[in-house]
Order: C-alpha cells, then structure tokens, then sequence
C-alpha cells in the first residue's frame, strides 16, 4: 500500500509528466510553418506538382539579349494555353554568369520535380546537359549559336540523332554579313578587334566565321584578346585599341554580352565605333548590330515547350538553325569616329530599328520572319519568277511533297500566274528521260529548280546547272555529290533531307516488340538511297543486338518473291527502307507479309495509311513540301542558297493501322496506340 508521502510524491510527478506533455504539443504546432519551411527542396516540388506543373528556366545571366529571349519564352507559353500559377508554376534561376552556382542549380531542378527545363544560352544547355544525363527532365534550349558544336549530343548530318529528352532551337549569329555591312561602311577598313571567351564554344564558332570572312573575302586583320570573366573584358578591350583596331565586334559570347559597356566605352575613348550581332546593342552605342530578334527566338523555344507540354514528344522535333534578322544602327554616334564612317541608303532603308536624336525607332518587324499572306515578292525587273519542278516518279512520298509546296505557296500568299510562273516534268523512273530533262532546264533558264529526289538532284550536278537548286526528299545531299558538309556545299544548292529515322524504328521495335530477333529489308544497289538505307539500318539494328536479313531486287516486280525468299530466312518483321523501286512494288512485299504472317513496317506514313503496312516511324513528307516553299520564299527574298545550310525535314511522325496490323496476325500493344501520333483502320478493314 502506498502511504500518504507516497501518494503526495506520484501525485507530483504525474503532474510534471503531463505538463512536459502539453509543452512538447504547444512546441511542436508552433513550429509547423519551420518545420514546412524546412523540408528538402525536391519534396516540396513534389508536393507543388500535384497542383501545378513546374516549369523551370535556366539563364545564364542578366543580359538585354537573354531577357528579351525569357520574355518571348513566357509568352509563348501563354499564347499556347499554359500561364504561370493557373495551369502551370514558372520559376526563372540565374546564376548571374558563375557556373558553380548554376552547376548547383541544374542539380536542384533535375532532383525538383520539374517537369520541364527551358534553357537559355550555349553555357546553360551544356550544363544542364552535363547534369541531367539520365533524362529526369525534359530539356527544351533556346538562344544557342551552334547545338552541334555544343558537346551534348546533337549529329549535324541528323539532329534527330540526340538524346530523345532533348529539343530546341539554334540560332547561328550572321557573322559574316556583319563584316560585310562593316566594309561597305567603310570600305577602307583593315583591323577589326574582338575579344572573346575561349571556354564558350558558341564563341569558338563565331571566331571561326570572322575569321574566314575577314581573312578570305575582306582582307581585315582580326585582331583577338581573351577574357575568362566580365571584369576581364574592359582591359581586353583597351588593348585592342592600342594595338590599332579601326572598330570592334562583339559577337556571341556571354561573357562579353554581360560586359558589352566596357568595349563600347573602350571604343568611344578610341573614337571608332563598335558593331555586334545583337539588335538591343544600338541602343548601348553600338552604330551596326545585326543579329535575332531573341525575343522571337523566345516566342519559337517557347512555343516548341508549350507543344511538348502539350504532349509531343521531344524527339520529334527536328533541331533548326533559326535566324529572324533584325538590323539595328545607331546615327547618334557617327560622327564621333576618326575616319568618318558612312551608312548607304540601302543599308539605312532596311533597318528594323534606328537611333536618331536621343529616340528609338522601330520601323518593321524582324527581316527574316515574314508574315505569311503578306509577301511582296516581285522582281526589280517587273518579270514573274520562273519555277521548275521536276520529279524522277511519281511515289508517294513525291505526292505528298508537292502537295505541301502548293499548300505552303499559297499559305504565304504567292499566286501562280501573278507572283510566278511554274512548269512541272517528270521522268517515269527512266534515267535518260531524267537527263533529257535537264537539257530542257538548261534551255529553258529558270530562277529556281526544284526537285524531290536523289536521282534528280545527281542529275542536276552531273549536267551542271548553273541555276538555284531546291531539293526535297534527299537522304544525304553530300552524299548525294552537292557538298563537302551541310554547311559547305556547291553556292546554288540547298534544301531538306530526310534520311530515314533508323534509331527511332529500331527504338520503337524494342520497346513495344521486344522478342524481336531478327527483321528483313529488301534494297537496290542501284539506287544511292537504296545502299544507303541498307546500311544505316543495319548499322541500328546490329547495335541494338538485332538481326538483319536483306536481299537485293531490281524490278519492282520482284518484290513479291523477294519478300516471300526473304521472309523465308525466319524474320520476326520485315521493315522495308524507302526508294524509289521498292516503292512500286510495295503492295507486293505486303502480299508477301500477310501470306506469311509476319508483319510489314515502313519508314513512310503513306503506306501505314493506303499501302498496307501495319506501322511507320515517317519523316513527314508533307512537311517537305511546305519546307521547300518555305525555302523558296527566302530565295525570292534575296537570300542565297551558298548561305543555307542543308537542314532535315521538320517533323516526324510515328502512324499504326490496326486494320492492317490484324490482316498480319499482330496485336498492337495498347502504349504505341496511345503514343502513335497518327491512327489509321481502326474501325474499317484495310484497304
């Protein structure tokens, strides 16, 4: 039994206990805000992205030239539908040009719960890059010289050939024409000073252009100073007008971009003048900046994001060099140089912005981003443009390209008759009939040629044309004879590619059909394309530990029985490479498919659609049309085709035909016809 001091003692210390108790539960609710506060980052992005999804931008620094490219991003994703804090959560990081902290940056969005990372310049893309390897991320890029150069993955000969978590935009500087506006301003000009940042490859390869330019065409001394941060870049300067440098230019370089007063500075106490390729310079003092409109890149980055969002997939976007001009001058600073310098009327006609007595004027939009419907293309001579399009047969995919040009033509507001005049050959699929055709050409002196095959366009170089050359429906030009690079290529000739999208077959064979061992192809030595094909697809398939069967046919009716010979040889799909040859005889490889059960897949969307192929992973060949328009457009406008990159089509598609995938005996996996971007036969037998 307890006795009475016993009871007094327990009585206390139950009293202690509770009162501990209510301290600990008053301590702990009041400390919820910090203990919110306090939870790791990437929970508390977890927890925002069950409400909102989280979109992240990364920019390098605080620049006019960035900014302006933040601003079109935003934008554009709102035009598109998705508006920070209704639909989606927008959190902007700037690390204010120190790569340290913008390498910690990139970690917390990658370990954030984003869903998506926009990012805004060459230095941004590549660290983001660097720390978002297993592709946690989308990754969207914009404001960058030259993705292929950048060191994250990009081939130039086929941008689809990337990590497929990655899309963008690049925007290559107008180097050279700078200099050349340059020159004509002063045509005595012998020594132009940059300074640059040799740890930037954007800089790099703008370096590379003055370069060449200044060296092989305008005979200017390039005289170079580095810096490796914005404080270096005032004394970089100075040096350069002590050296002798008759003008400066600031080209694409972050580092310089964020230090861009000190060379206009160094350049007023010298009295010469500064010229750049970034428009928002004129105002800083600049009297010649030629470059984007980065707010337009902005708009293009952001709305390519907004369509992801939206569902695409990045890997379906083509990476394109995309350049809205925009030429802006400064008159106020003129006057201060020694020798004088003299703008022609040419030159001050076709500026977008103009500085005079203290105001800014803005007179026309952006020179490289014409409105579609509103295009004056006539000549100075009053004469139509004179087009010339001719085709090597009549496929399909030549189908779908012309009518994507005539759609385009018209979207663009050019009208047959008044804007130009237009005539069409075809040679069957004969060789002879092809160069006859060329000899036609050549009496007939067109203005522009344009052509949807490689056979036509080995046609054109082997009878030498000396007219602009568009092409369309090429795998490889330079393989095809019309360069050494897409880049460097014969001065009349440009156009789109579409080399076959091989990794992105093979990929889609093994994610929705992984007991594939072995697929078939039939092919055409000779046809280029054909060998071509063949070897890049078997090239994908032996890497990702397929077997590859083909066997060559000469006719296109032999494609039957080949494919049947073929099928023979135990294939699990029979993935037929696109020419000209096998594409006549299409129907037969199906026939010889369905017989055998075992299904047919096509690199053309037109033969999952009508031509009984069960599923595509297609360049658009729609969209090449409307590319090549798109080119002819530029042409009319002035621009040359020695300065036009060759660029792949930009779209691809993947398109399933269920209907046609029964006649094969093969159930499509529900997740690709979830995914297909295009869904034929689904309640109709196939055709």
């Amino acid at each position: 039994m307890f006795n009475k001091s016993m009871l007094f003692a327990l009585k206390r210390l139950l009293l202690g206990i509770a009162l501990i108790g209510v301290s600990s539960l008053i301590l702990l609710f009041s400390d919820l805000p910090g203990r919110k506060k306090g939870v790791p980052e990437a929970a508390v992005a977890r927890q925002d992205n069950k409400a909102l999804p989280r979109v992240a931008i990364l920019k390098f620094s605080s620049s006019q030239t960035l900014d302006e490219s933040v601003e079109g991003i935003i934008n554009a994703l709102g035009t598109n539908g998705f508006h920070d804090g209704k639909n989606i959560a927008i959190r902007i990081f700037n690390p204010q040009n120190d790569l340290p902290t913008a390498i910690g940056m990139a970690k917390s969005i990658v370990d954030g719960g984003y869903r998506m990372v926009i990012t805004v310049s060459t230095p941004m893309l590549q660290t983001m890059v660097a720390n978002n390897r297993e592709g946690k991320v989308v990754h969207v890029f914009g404001t960058v010289t030259d993705p292929f150069e950048s060191g994250v993955g990009i081939n130039r000969s086929d941008s689809f050939d990337r990590p497929k978590h990655l899309a963008g935009v690049g925007t290559f500087q107008p180097v050279k024409e700078v200099f050349r506006l340059a020159k004509r301003c002063h045509p005595n000009l012998k020594k132009v000073g940059v300074v640059w940042c040799t740890s930037e490859t954007c800089s790099k390869a703008c370096i590379h252009l003055a370069r060449e330019v200044c060296k092989d065409e305008l005979s200017i001394e390039l005289l170079e100073a580095t810096a490796s941060n914005p404080n270096d870049v005032s004394e970089a300067a100075v040096s350069l007008v002590s050296r002798g440098a008759e003008a400066l230019w600031i080209g694409g370089d972050n580092i310089v971009e964020a230090a861009a007063s000190s060379v206009t500075k160094a350049a007023e106490n010298g009295r010469i003048p500064v010229f750049t390729n970034a428009p928002a310079h004129a105002e800083k003092g600049a009297l010649i900046s030629l470059g984007a409109d980065y707010y337009d890149v902005g708009m293009a980055t952001g709305k390519m994001a907004a369509e992801i969002l939206g569902g695409k997939s990045p890997s379906s976007f083509p990476v394109n060099n995309y350049v809205p001009e925009k030429l802006a001058l400064n008159l106020d600073v003129i006057d201060k140089f020694s020798p004088k310098w003299e703008i022609p009327g040419d030159i001050l006609d076709s500026a977008a912005i103009t500085v005079n007595n203290g105001r800014v004027k803005n007179r026309k939009p952006a020179m490289a981003s014409p409105s579609k419907g509103q295009n004056n293309v006539k000549r100075s001579d009053g004469r139509k443009w004179k087009l010339f399009f001719v085709n090597y047969n009549d496929a399909s995919h030549v189908e779908e390209a012309i009518a994507g040009f005539n759609d385009e033509i018209r979207a663009l507001g050019l009208t047959v008759g008044v804007d130009f005049e237009i005539k069409f050959a075809n040679a069957q699929g004969d060789m002879p009939s092809l160069l006859g055709i060329m000899d036609t050409i050549k009496g007939d002196k067109p203005d522009i040629v344009l052509m949807t095959s490689t056979p036509a366009l080995q046609a054109a170089i082997s009878k030498a044309l000396p007219f602009t050359i568009i092409f369309g429906n090429v795998a490889d030009a330079v393989v095809a004879g019309a360069g050494k690079t897409p880049e460097d290529h014969m001065p009349n000739i440009t156009g789109i590619t579409t080399m076959s999208d091989f990794k992105g077959m093979i990929s889609m064979i093994k994610k929705y059909f992984p007991d594939t061992k072995a697929i078939g192809t039939l092919y055409v030595p000779s046809e280029i394309n054909s060998e071509l094909y063949r070897k890049k697809l078997e090239e994908e398939a032996l890497r990702s530990g397929i077997q590859i069967k083909c066997m060559a046919v000469s006719t296109p009716t032999e494609t039957g029985d080949a494919a049947a010979a073929l099928i023979g040889k135990k294939i699990d799909i029979l993935c037929q490479i696109l020419d000209n040859l096998t594409d006549a005889g299409f129907s037969g490889i199906v026939q010889a498919g369905r017989a055998a059960r075992v299904p047919v897949f096509s690199f053309a969307g037109q033969k999952v659609e009508s031509g009984g192929a069960a599923v595509a992973v297609a360049r658009d060949h729609t969209q090449v049309g409307h590319d090549m328009a798109a080119l002819t457009l530029r042409i009319m406008k002035g621009e040359k085709p020695s300065a036009i990159p060759f660029a792949p089509v930009s779209r691809t598609y993947t398109a399933v035909n269920n209907a046609n995938a029964r006649l094969f005996g093969l159930q499509l996996p529900e997740a690709l016809l979830r995914s297909a971007d295009k869904k034929f036969g689904e309640n109709k037998d196939a055709r």
